[in-house]
């Protein structure tokens, strides 16, 4: 009994004694009103504001259509390595240009920006 104690009590202080790590990955600054919808191609699953269904099967077709020229420069095809669709977050409500790739959550986000 008594070496149980010693060692739940062991345990517990080497359990406290590690740090926690995360990462923590913010973007976008869409109103709280936002519905968001979804829409999937071959490869990739697009996620967007309510209303841009149009703006979404757009993006959809040139991911795809670019989606082996670009990934033959880099010899790397984008979901190859990965288990399904890449996420593909569509950020229409801001002013940043592009876009941003985070490889530790795994997905895209794009920010749409009108014709000029």
């Amino acid at each position: 009994m008594y070496l149980k104690r010693i060692s739940a009590t062991l345990a517990l202080l080497a359990a406290l004694t590690f740090q926690a790590r995360a990462q923590f990955f913010i973007t976008g600054d869409e109103p709280t009103r936002i519905q968001w919808r979804q829409v999937s191609s071959e490869h990739f699953n697009l996620i967007y504001p309510k209303g841009l269904d149009s703006l979404a099967l757009e993006y959809g077709r040139e991911l795809e259509m670019w989606r082996v020229p670009v990934g033959q420069s880099i010899h790397y095809l984008p979901g190859e390595y990965t288990r399904g669709k890449i996420p593909v977050v569509l950020h229409p409500f801001n002013s940043y240009a592009n876009g941003s790739v985070a490889w530790a959550p795994k997905r895209m986000d794009l920010y749409t920006t009108p014709d000029a």
